[in-house]
């Protein structure tokens, strides 16, 4: 039996196709169901640039159903160059993934999508794969839940009663990252005489305690956003390293 034909792609854009094969298909989202891209790389890591500008080449799309998490460990900074945006809450968050998954092995690159499907992503048909997966992985109901702004934080609630009857629990965390366009000389270590441009760069990830279900008020504090930082709450089922079961994106 043959296989139904797909849809026209959602986008195609190859932004330096002298310089790699690079183009990417992705399909749109569907309504209100978000892909939750999170990368784990190094400018210490010789293997990471071909991910990384397919992760530049993805946020080109300005969707905002799809948001791009670029995290940079530690780990390789022995390797003659210390990566500026390092930090190490982006090495304990992989190893979560690695301990929900049974492994203490930690690699870069390394892509998770939508918390369920995971890989190199080195490649425009990695990557594009890891992004089908994880749509198709993460639950037909996905997200589970919606997101109000409350005087003294944000309410978290199940989106639907099917939602509510399944009875999930998870852990939130906010995720502070910088939009902005960020190019860096390598004088040093394996990635030396390069210029890498990053975007959306991870600077802090804190857990802001458990959802249990129903309604649930986590406590946020407006911060000053002349800094130019955007901030997301994640929600993960069974705490760090599940599934993704809601995402939103906090404007005060």
């Amino acid at each position: 039996m043959e296989e139904p034909a797909l849809p026209p792609p959602y986008a195609l854009f190859d932004p330096h196709p002298e310089d790699c094969d690079c183009a990417i298909h992705v399909h749109k989202p569907r309504p209100n169901r978000p892909i939750i891209v999170e990368a784990f790389q190094s400018q210490g890591c010789n293997s990471c640039p071909p991910t990384n500008t397919l992760l530049l080449s993805l946020l080109t799309l300005a969707d905002p159903n799809i948001l791009v998490l670029d995290y940079h460990v530690t780990y390789w900074d022995h390797l003659g160059w210390k990566d500026p945006f390092g930090i190490p809450a982006a090495d304990a968050h992989q190893r979560e993934y690695a301990e929900a998954s049974g492994t203490s092995r930690v690699y870069t690159p390394q892509v998770v999508v939508n918390g369920v499907s995971e890989g190199v992503g080195n490649s425009t048909r990695k990557l594009e794969k890891l992004i089908k997966e994880g749509g198709h992985l993460a639950s037909k109901d996905w997200p589970w839940l919606l997101f109000s702004k409350l005087d003294e934080g944000v309410l978290i609630r199940e989106a639907t009663p099917a939602a509510a009857a399944v009875g999930r629990r998870g852990r939130v965390f906010e995720v502070l990252y910088d939009p902005s366009l960020q190019e860096v000389e390598i004088p040093r270590g394996e990635n030396a005489g390069k210029t890498l441009a990053h975007r959306n760069v991870v600077k802090s990830v804190r857990s802001l305690g458990e959802w249990k279900g129903g309604q649930g008020v986590v406590q946020l504090e407006p911060r000053d956003t002349a800094d130019g930082l955007e901030r997301v709450l994640l929600v993960q089922e069974g705490g760090a390293g599940g599934q993704m079961i809601g995402v939103a994106r906090i404007h005060f």
